[in-house]
């Protein structure tokens, strides 16, 4: 019975061990370059956006338009089904992620707002719902613009664009030049110093909130660190929860 008893503490333990170094080897090397790996494929993914937006204009110049969106071009070479599918649902997903995500975190007087943990007000659902449901034709449309697919059976169902002759034909090639505008505005950051001279303050904390936060923190910091070394310890030592109460509280 003794011997079985060793035998499971000595096993857990190095179980335990096992997944500290596993967590330790994800966390400290694997984390950081899995993040700066998909840093650089959303970075040239937008850039590629940006282009392929800033060149929509093209086609009012000369029809047909020339092929320089850089979707259009990536699915244009001899692909199969598989490889075009894979394309179009990384770019179509990747615009989705931003325009949705930049959707949800809209405020409307602080009343229109969706809250984390299941907060959301069902009015504020029945919005956010509303207006992405919406989202999602222009957003579809935006995407077969870009890659030259306006043949495609999504056009023949949406009808031609250009019954109003403004916003069908001139002004869907010249809005999305706005892209430009706002990558300017996000590379530079220049939204903060718009807000500074019209004296919007959005965030704003005192210093003695900062020391108490700063404080709360390092509480609930060490108090973590205090409950992972008795867990260790009673990993290692095959001891009960019970017997660790006492001191667990002392710390």
């Amino acid at each position: 019975g003794d011997y079985l008893i060793a035998t499971t503490t000595e096993q857990s333990g190095f179980c335990f061990s096992l997944w500290k170094l596993t967590k330790y080897v994800m966390v400290i090397y694997l984390e950081p370059l899995s993040l700066l790996l998909l840093c650089g494929v959303t970075w040239l993914i937008s850039i590629s956006l940006i282009w392929s937006e800033s060149i929509c204009f093209l086609g009012l110049i000369k029809d047909p338009a020339p092929i320089l969106s850089i979707p259009a071009l990536i699915i244009s070479f001899p692909h199969t089904n598989y490889v075009v599918q894979a394309i179009a649902f990384v770019t179509l997903g990747y615009m989705a992620t931003c325009a949705y995500s930049a959707l949800w975190q809209l405020r409307l007087f602080d009343y229109y707002r969706l809250v984390p943990h299941h907060q959301t007000d069902s009015n504020s659902l029945l919005f956010s719902s509303a207006y992405s449901c919406r989202l999602i034709t222009p957003l579809a449309y935006n995407f077969l613009s870009l890659i030259n697919h306006e043949d495609s059976v999504f056009f023949k169902v949406i009808g031609p664009m250009n019954v109003v002759s403004l916003v069908g034909t001139t002004f869907s090639k010249l809005f999305p030049l706005l892209v430009l505008l706002f990558a300017f505005l996000t590379v530079f950051d220049l939204y903060a110093r718009i807000k500074d001279l019209l004296r919007i303050k959005q965030f704003h904390y005192d210093e003695a909130q900062d020391l108490e936060q700063i404080n709360i923190g390092k509480q609930l910091a060490s108090s973590e660190r205090c409950r992972d070394s008795i867990n260790e310890y009673m990993t290692n030592d095959g001891l009960s929860k019970d017997n660790l109460v006492d001191q667990y509280n002392a710390l």
